[in-house]
């Protein structure tokens, strides 16, 4: 048997906008195929891309479903609104890296059942996590270290989806 690692990148759209959702996704892949992924999709920010760019890229991602996965977590102006409302203080940054764990916690129970699935008997695991960032990097990065000490490598950073 032996452990096949795999990486994934965080990042979110939405923290701006006043009405709009907050939206957090993750892309992860076979560690020794990251490479290959950001030669495939070209990709630093989708911010930065037409909708037809998003729309094609998201069309291969679909094809790629061997090779590549994603997570998508909506929250929407109204739970955001809830949250923050609250009498106990939950920050925007706080919904942030919830869904942050959130995804990488799906990403884990994920490739946990990759192991269960796999004929091999191979091992998929978590091994690196890329965080573009929100708030303080140490204090981000140290928390998530903190609730997932499995994973080898886990880095926040700003601007992390460049």
């Amino acid at each position: 048997m032996s452990v096949i690692g795999y990486a994934m990148g965080i990042d979110e759209a939405g923290r701006g906008p006043v009405l709009g959702p907050l939206v957090y996704g993750t892309v992860y892949c076979r560690s020794d195929y990251k490479n290959q992924v950001k030669e495939v999709f070209k990709v630093k920010d989708s911010k930065q891309l037409t909708a037809k760019a998003r729309s094609k890229i998201f069309q291969d991602l679909e094809a790629a479903t061997e090779d590549i996965s994603y997570f998508v977590n909506i929250v929407s102006a109204d739970e955001i609104s809830q949250k923050m409302l609250r009498r106990q203080k939950y920050s925007l940054n706080q919904i942030s890296f919830d869904c942050a764990m959130s995804l990488i916690e799906q990403v884990m129970q994920d490739l946990a059942q990759r192991t269960v699935s796999d004929t091999s008997g191979n091992r998929h695991v978590l091994r690196e996590v890329y965080v573009d960032t929100v708030g303080k990097p140490a204090k981000y990065q140290a928390m998530l270290e903190e609730k997932f000490p499995t994973i080898d490598d886990i880095q926040v950073a700003a601007k992390a989806d460049d």
